[in-house]
């Protein structure tokens, strides 16, 4: 069974360690999945990028970039973290996103 963590836990994950910009965030997950190879684990296990078609005004679509990501995953985004937050602003917020990514995944 694979777990994986949905999208609003991912936006959740991108507000605490203060990205306001998606692009910028998506850089984390691409330096995550770098140190994921670097463990010798495989990528693909571990992130998933799915797209998705939203909606746009005036009846146009889209197509968005999404990623489902087990908890080794999360882990490797949190410790990437934003190297602009100080050591105990991190410390705090690493605390708190891994109890949320442990309560989502059991």
């Amino acid at each position: 069974m694979k777990l994986v963590m949905n999208i609003g836990m991912l936006e959740n994950l991108q507000i605490a360690l203060e990205y306001k910009r998606w692009d910028k965030f998506c850089k984390v997950i691409e330096n995550a999945k770098i140190t994921c190879e670097k463990s010798k684990y495989a990528v693909s296990n571990h992130f998933s990028q799915v797209g998705k078609m939203i909606n746009l005004g005036k009846g146009g679509k889209r197509k968005v970039i999404e990623y489902k990501l087990s908890r080794y995953a999360c882990y490797l985004i949190v410790m990437d973290g934003n190297p602009s937050l100080s050591l105990p602003e991190f410390m705090l917020k690493l605390k708190y996103l891994l109890s949320a990514i442990k309560r989502h995944f059991f």
